[in-house]
């Protein structure tokens, strides 16, 4: 009698999960997903991101965000991904409720934590665990709740990105408009660049001194190589730059930016800038370029 009961008690039991799962497929059960205010970016002045392996820490001075403790600056587009990512995470549906969190690498080896904070008080946490096979959401956990959502959008990868690659590789920060001055040195060859006509649209650049060089200069070549300098970045990081330097340009604008090139090795060129916290490789192709505007 007691085995018949037992069974009618597991036949119940099926009975009702199969009926719940019914219904929770046709939407007539009903359950609240938390809905996350929205946070303003621009206030936001520092993240961390905790993960297995690697922590990383940015800190946001001025409109700058830094690496920490290193102060190496960060790639703004990679940083705003992750604010995005934070600033208004859309939780699309409840996934699992059972505290099992392996299966959605939400578990402690592998989850993502990240955390941004204003002024010293914390603003958001998120736990971040893979994409959906489908990569439109990402399974994730909030603060004092046990329950898995989906999250609108695939956001893990950009949160696994290694503190090298987040580094900012541009080398040079200014306008092309704003260069009124130019100064080429290689050796003991020297030109001067200046810009005449002011701002207007017909201003055109002049030899204003030249040493050692040819009589004549491409200077149509230097105008038209002020945008894709501006747009250079580096490969890799150095820890310090070579002594004997091939080249270097000045630029002046509103401040003065220098680029030094030093001797080809393997990698590419070997280059420093006064707008960069460390030397740095630029491909074979771009130090050509450079070296190609005074021969």
């Amino acid at each position: 009698m007691k085995i018949k009961k037992e069974y009618i008690i597991l036949i119940a039991v099926a009975a009702a999960a199969v009926v719940y799962l019914a219904l929770r497929e046709q939407g007539k059960i009903q359950y609240k997903i938390p809905v996350l205010e929205k946070i303003s970016t621009n206030s936001l002045d520092r993240l961390v991101v905790e993960k297995e392996g690697e922590n990383l820490e940015l800190a946001k001075k001025g409109k700058i965000w830094y690496i920490q403790p290193e102060q190496h600056r960060a790639d703004r587009g990679k940083v705003d991904k992750m604010l995005d990512s934070l600033a208004e995470p859309d939780l699309v549906d409840l996934v699992s409720e059972a505290k099992s969190y392996t299966p959605y690498k939400l578990d402690e080896a592998t989850v993502i934590k990240a955390t941004v904070y204003e002024k010293g008080n914390l603003v958001r946490t998120l736990y971040i665990g893979k994409s959906s096979n489908n990569y439109k959401y990402t399974y994730v956990r909030i603060p004092d709740d046990s329950r898995v959502y989906t999250l609108q959008g695939a956001i893990r990868s950009s949160f696994e990105v290694k503190r090298e690659d987040l580094r900012d590789k541009r080398i040079l920060f200014f306008s092309p408009a704003d260069i009124k001055r130019i100064t080429l040195t290689r050796g003991q060859h020297k030109i001067v660049l200046v810009k005449s006509g002011g701002d207007k649209a017909e201003a055109e650049w002049q030899v204003a001194e030249q040493k050692r060089g040819r009589e004549t200069f491409d200077i149509k070549k230097i105008k038209e190589q002020l945008q894709s300098i501006s747009l250079l970045k580096s490969s890799s990081f150095l820890d310090e730059a070579p002594q004997h330097a091939l080249l270097t340009l000045e630029l002046e604008g509103v401040t003065v930016h220098t680029l030094t090139l030093y001797e080809k090795k393997e990698e590419g060129y070997p280059a420093s800038s006064s707008d960069s916290d460390s030397p740095f490789i630029l491909s074979e192709g771009a130090g050509k370029e450079i070296l190609d505007l005074f021969k």
